[in-house]
């Protein structure tokens, strides 16, 4: 959350600085962020977090014509996700697969 905030304020600077008429300014969140997820309580709370910046910048930026947007990927098949039971990602895959986000 800290390397978002850090970063999202020095782009947003610099865009401004610099006297850009438009800019884009992309983080990268999860869904989990936003429909939570059964152990995963702090990286919610830090996903939700990053969505949360990206809106509030997205209202102080749009003055400057930066628009900011929060990209909220699913379940990724990765080697960590791998050692996941398979029932486990069953659930996962149930309770995302049903929610979509634009922000």
């Amino acid at each position: 959350m800290v390397g978002s905030f850090l970063v999202l304020q020095a782009v947003a600077q610099a865009l401004v600085a610099c006297g850009a008429p438009k800019g884009s300014i992309v983080t990268v969140g999860s869904i989990v962020g936003k429909v939570g997820n059964i152990g995963q309580a702090n990286y919610a709370a830090s996903k939700a977090g990053v969505e949360g910046l990206t809106r509030t910048a997205a209202k102080e930026l749009s003055r400057f014509g930066i628009r900011c947007n929060c990209v909220l990927p699913g379940f990724i098949s990765t080697p960590m996700t791998d050692k996941v039971p398979e029932k486990v990602i069953g659930k996962v895959q149930q309770t995302h697969s049903h929610t979509h986000t634009h922000i």
